[in-house]
């Protein structure tokens, strides 16, 4: 095995969770969910349903205009709604709703069943230093 191909390892594996994500959530009846939603909704779970839009970003490390594009799109599949702000009318928040809060349970395990996936054969050692060595060739592409 080379080294030289990590960069497409890393996508393969992208690949791979993605499709595993794809078919776990056909397989719950949960349609027209993709999983790049997964960290955004994951956020709001964490901050009881509702964060402001670039909380959002920070959150989830996107510019506000992809934040935007997702939360139109969960918008119009009932998922979440705008609120705008009482204190500055400029701002808005992201809020969940019934129908998300009815899937996060579900969201969760296939989350978890990714992770346990993913792991499959790893030590916790393996695991920390593969964490901790991704982490650190992310942040030879920081400048």
């Amino acid at each position: 095995m080379t080294t030289n191909y990590v960069i497409a390892f890393v996508s393969k594996v992208r690949t791979a969770a993605t499709i595993f994500l794809e078919k776990e959530l056909f397989a719950h009846g949960i349609e027209g969910l993709s999983p790049s939603y997964g960290a955004l909704l994951s956020s709001l779970y964490r901050n009881n349903g509702k964060l402001r839009m670039k909380e959002v970003a920070d959150l989830i490390n996107r510019d506000k205009s992809t934040v935007t594009h997702l939360v139109n799109k969960l918008t119009k599949m009932g998922i979440v709604i705008r609120e705008k702000s009482h204190e500055d009318s400029r701002e808005s928040y992201v809020v969940l709703t019934p129908k998300a809060w009815a899937m996060e349970e579900t969201l969760r395990n296939i989350s978890q069943d990714l992770i346990t996936t993913a792991y499959k054969g790893f030590t916790e050692d393996e695991k920390v230093q593969l964490v901790k060595l991704l982490h650190k060739m992310e942040n030879n592409f920081k400048n």
